[in-house]
């Protein structure tokens, strides 16, 4: 009796079925990433190597080769565009993700953390750069260690790019030195990994043990910083009392009324309605006021004095929505330039965005996905929908005109040789730091144009996800022939100089920024985190605190700090190469 699957597997291994080289291509990728994927998935005491794992599987396909007859090792311009293609995917994501709240992080309290995530890549890049003088390791070897101490997939992908661009040289000496070091930066990066991981946690672990410091006592503290930085949004009930104000129109009165606060409705007798620039203040009318706390206050006092009366439940004929943007062409623009009051008879008293509510203020920049809440009939209301979309289907749908529009202009930017005085070769930004940049510039305009550069949280993630599964099992699979052979030559002091690469600069900055600058614990979890650029850390933080205190931190170094990585593996190979 045949045994069907077994021999269905048998013939398989063997190799009887024929594949053509890009359906072996698609085989091989995803075996690597399914099975990487599944390791990465595992946790110890809540730590997973998540994506990282994909370049280990690929790594153990690559030095296994094949079986039977089939083999893992793929053509050399399909694993070059697959590796390239979802480098780019993954950059640009990451990117999209974090580049509304960037620049605006660079004027706040993102200035002061970026110099300290700015020092921790210094530091690192030096002790690369001494263990190359002191002729400890090779440069491709350093670089590989370097990225993969700081955990950083598209700075060694920076550095491979580098290389190779090196390799082409018309100087024969460095032309041919280049080539004989392509492969170790993945290499080094692999071998250096897993101790990068551990060494910035321990770090985290270190500075608390330093300090003393209580995680209930800095989540609490730095809970509080938070609601003190944040706009409050209110409504109070005014009677109007001043008779000065009495025969004015409202829009004479601009200058008792700040930017964050609205009038959004009245009450004269027993009509309630919404009211506009040309409505004429009486004494005794009551007026529903909202918006920012700190404000509303000295408003009514102005006008009157504040009565208990709720005029939200006596609104006759007024309702209360809260419409989503979603139309391309109010994402972007400011919440005047709508003109919601005048056109329509609707006014907008709030705005929310993830978990905060915003006043309507008149120059605040509406995004995909705030919820604005407004009052008036329901005509106008339907009206008001019109004009900012309210379509959770629209906002699900990802713009691919814009996405492949900025993927190719950040590829035609990263391809450009930049000179840079004192730098003996044209600096490129490469697919890991040219998509990055554009993305970063795109999502924080919004809108250019018809142009909308918005992707649904969901797509960013999957787009994410999938590139850096799709580069890092191609850098496995490339790799892998020459990964073990490199550990029992000598490899295995790789992993001592890459947690002395990790650990030293975070150690350093931690001190400074916990000593000198009496920055919250969690706050520097959070850069220390996002200096290196690592997902895992940050997760620790969270675990251990209990809080989402160092997500914000992470958040404002990350990008500036990707951004200096690649060029800092880039400028390590080309100043010593």
């Amino acid at each position: 009796m045949v045994d069907f699957p077994s021999t269905f597997l048998s013939t398989f291994l063997l190799g009887s079925i024929h594949f053509g080289e890009a359906a072996r291509a698609m085989l091989v990728l995803s075996a690597v990433i399914a099975l990487g994927m599944a390791i990465g998935s595992l946790k110890v005491k809540g730590l997973g190597l998540g994506a990282a794992a994909v370049l280990f599987a690929g790594l153990a396909f690559g030095h296994v080769g094949g079986v039977g007859g089939f083999s893992f090792h793929l053509d050399k311009e399909i694993i070059e565009f697959a590796r390239d293609f979802g480098l780019a995917l993954f950059v640009y994501a990451v990117g999209m993700q974090v580049g509304p709240s960037f620049f605006g992080s660079l004027r706040k309290q993102g200035l002061g953390l970026n110099l300290l995530a700015t020092g921790i890549v210094a530091l690192g890049s030096l002790l690369t750069v001494c263990l190359i003088l002191l002729n400890w390791t090779n440069l491709g070897q350093a670089v590989g260690i370097y990225t993969g101490a700081v955990t950083n997939t598209p700075a060694m992908a920076a550095a491979q790019q580098a290389i190779g661009q090196l390799a082409d040289s018309t100087v024969p000496e460095q032309a041919a030195a280049a080539k004989s070091m392509l492969e170790f930066p993945a290499i080094g990066y692999a071998v250096a990994y897993p101790g990068g991981v551990m060494g910035i946690i321990g770090s985290l672990l270190l500075v608390r043990w330093l300090f003393r410091i209580n995680l209930k006592d800095e989540a609490e503290a730095h809970e509080r910083s938070m609601q003190e930085g944040a706009v409050a949004v209110e409504r109070v009930t005014v009677r109007v009392e001043n008779d000065q104000l009495a025969g004015k129109q409202l829009k004479d009165l601009s200058e008792l009324i700040p930017d964050g606060v609205v009038i959004s409705r009245m009450k004269r007798g027993d009509t309630i309605r919404v009211v506009d620039g040309n409505y004429v203040v009486a004494e005794g009318d009551r007026l529903l006021v909202v918006g920012d706390a700190r404000r509303i206050r000295t408003v009514a006092a102005c006008f009157g004095a504040i009565v208990d009366e709720d005029l939200i439940n006596q609104a006759g004929p007024l309702l209360i929505q809260r419409l989503v943007v979603t139309d391309n062409h109010a994402i972007g623009s400011k919440l005047s330039s709508l003109s919601l009051l005048s056109r329509y008879g609707v006014t907008a008293t709030r705005v929310n965005r993830g978990d905060r509510d915003f006043p309507a203020s008149p120059n605040l920049v509406l995004q995909a996905g705030d919820l604005v809440t407004v009052v008036g009939e329901q005509a106008g209301l339907a009206q008001a929908a019109g004009v900012l979309g309210n379509s959770i289907k629209a906002l699900n749908h990802p713009h691919f005109i814009p996405l492949f529009l900025g993927l190719g202009l950040g590829i035609v930017l990263g391809s450009i040789a930049l000179p840079i005085p004192g730098v003996p070769v044209p600096v490129k930004l490469g697919l890991a730091g040219g998509p990055l940049l554009v993305a970063l510039i795109t999502s924080s305009l919004l809108r250019i144009g018809p142009l909308v550069f918005y992707l649904p949280p969901n797509a960013l993630t999957f787009m994410r996800e999938l590139g850096i599964s799709l580069f890092l099992a191609c850098v496995g699979l490339k790799s892998g022939p020459d990964f073990w052979p490199s550990i029992q030559t000598g490899g295995a002091i790789w992993i001592l100089y890459g947690i002395v690469i990790t650990m030293v600069p975070l150690l350093t900055i931690g001190i400074i920024g916990r000593k000198f600058m009496k920055l919250n614990y969690l706050t520097l979890c959070g850069v220390m985190s996002g200096a290196m650029t690592d997902p895992p850390a940050l997760a620790f933080a969270q675990n251990i605190s209990r809080s989402e205190g160092a997500a914000v931190s992470y958040s404002l170094v990350y990008p500036l700090t990707m951004f200096l990585r690649i060029l800092s593996a880039q400028l390590i190979v080309i100043f010593l190469c």
